[in-house]
């Protein structure tokens, strides 16, 4: 008996984060770029809700890196 396995190219990232810990979100960036010529990529980014952890209107390198990848919305 011969099974076809089809490959699946989806993948959902839910991502916990805080802007006082971005290297997480360095991590995260990583694994998605090299995913995104491959996959249909989404990611959920659920920010950790603190108030007065981040200053307004600052984003973090890592995050703009991230937001700005080629992912169709």
């Amino acid at each position: 008996m011969v099974v076809q396995v089809e490959e699946i190219k989806k993948l959902v990232y839910l991502f916990g984060f805080s802007t006082r810990k971005s290297k997480s979100i360095d991590n995260l960036f990583n694994i998605v770029k090299e995913q995104t010529k491959d996959a249909k990529i989404t990611v959920v980014l659920i920010h950790d809700g603190v108030i007065g952890t981040s200053k307004k209107g600052v984003m973090p390198t890592s995050l703009n890196l991230l937001l700005n990848l080629p992912i169709p919305a």
